[in-house]
């Protein structure tokens, strides 16, 4: 509900609450190691904070005060900084643990208790990555790794009943990397369930991995992309354009050794993968994280803070043409106003067309092909489209959020 407000985890130096972008103050949510943080999508006031061997701290007030669940719910269990991921819809928090179990924090809303779940398939792995599948309900979606007795190669496994002590082991499947070799994320394609998304983050293996099937089997989509860990992948939205329009729709979005990298055509072994760290850096990038309501992807890195962008989309009912190469440097917009930078073209004028993310032309303006403010006070919040065409067919299209 604010577009601002992040949670974000930060080795030796707590968990950090962010109100403002650009470079701010924050404010320490809660102490410690800051471990994965969690905001409750349907109700904001649930938010969740950890740190080391599973230790969770709980607000009920959208973050204004945080308190920690307990003695009889967090223990010193499980791997220096836990995986975790958080369902929703049932208000129950999936995390890792010892070798060969999972943990489960039930009812987060209310009187919160804790799970152990044994369960065989691990063998003695340890889970390294839990994603919540929200297609179906009490489904999660585990990456085990390592091996305490002996390097084992890395197993995903998809849980139904996930939220009792003896789940339903769906999908029981190995990665073909090297033995000791550790998942790192897990994403589910919001327009295929059966499309799943395995990350490894080690240096000399396959990183990334693709199943078209369920999770039966997967191959590698690691393609041209250089030997470095990988953290973590995401599925773009369907109407995302991460490489230009040329490129296509979709595609998937990863978070690595050096920065973020995107294909928006994901091809076998033959997958082109492209770095995307213009205004970034090549640094760690540990977590990815996207919020529907205005396209933005926030990008956590390891000594560098937090950063965002927003994905441009394909608009429905707006023609969507390549963008000229110089014609606009940038635009940039606040509550009242659209900032348009040009770029250095011998373009003599500009139109500027506004719309909303319906399709719908909202404001239309003309003039002088230069460093341009146009008035947004009137619009609402809300995610926009700016589609700007010089007197030379120049075209420039991006998205905002005011």
């Amino acid at each position: 509900s604010s577009t601002n407000y992040f949670l974000a985890g930060a080795q030796d130096n707590g968990t950090q609450k962010f109100t403002a972008a650009g470079i701010n103050t924050t404010t320490n949510a809660t102490g410690g190691d800051g471990g994965f943080c969690h905001i409750d999508q349907t109700d904001g006031q649930l938010q969740i904070t950890s740190n080391t061997g599973n230790n969770y701290n709980r607000s009920l007030n959208g973050g204004a005060s945080f308190a920690s669940l307990g003695g009889t719910i967090n223990n010193n269990r499980g791997q220096f900084i836990n995986p975790t991921d958080f369902d929703d819809a049932q208000k129950v928090l999936y995390c890792g643990d010892d070798p060969g179990r999972y943990y489960a924090i039930l009812n987060l809303t209310g009187a919160a208790s804790g799970l152990i779940v044994s369960v065989l398939e691990f063998s003695n792995r340890s889970v390294t990555a839990v994603r919540v599948d929200a297609s179906a309900a009490n489904t999660i979606w585990v990456g085990a790794s390592f091996g305490t007795t002996a390097a084992l190669v890395p197993m995903v496994v998809k849980y139904s009943n996930a939220n009792i002590g003896s789940p339903t082991a769906v999908v029981n499947t190995t990665i073909a990397a090297a033995a000791g070799a550790a998942i790192s994320s897990i994403d589910i394609d919001p327009a295929n369930v059966n499309h799943i998304l395995v990350t490894l983050s080690n240096f000399g293996v396959v990183s990334v991995w693709e199943s078209t099937n369920g999770g039966t089997s997967f191959a590698s989509i690691e393609g041209n992309l250089p030997d470095m860990p990988v953290r973590w992948g995401i599925f773009a939205p369907a109407n995302a354009q991460l490489n230009g329009a040329s490129g296509g729709n979709g595609g998937i979005i990863l978070g690595t050794e050096l920065g973020v990298w995107t294909t928006s055509q994901i091809n076998g072994a033959a997958t082109q993968w492209i770095p995307n760290n213009g205004g970034l850096a090549n640094v760690r990038t540990d977590m990815l994280k996207y919020r529907a309501s205005d396209n933005t992807v926030a990008v956590a890195t390891h000594g560098r803070g937090l950063y965002t962008t927003v994905l441009p989309t394909v608009v429905t009912g707006i023609n969507n043409p390549v963008n000229t190469t110089d014609f606009i440097d940038y635009i940039s917009a606040d509550k009242n106003r659209l900032l348009i930078a040009i770029g250095t073209l011998q373009t003599k004028t500009m139109t500027v067309s506004i719309y909303n993310s319906s399709g719908q032309q909202v404001s239309l303006s003309s003039g002088k092909y230069q460093n341009t403010n146009i008035d947004i006070s009137r619009l609402a919040a809300g995610v926009y489209t700016a589609r700007i065409t010089g007197d030379k067919k120049e075209n420039y299209i991006k998205q905002f959020v005011k």
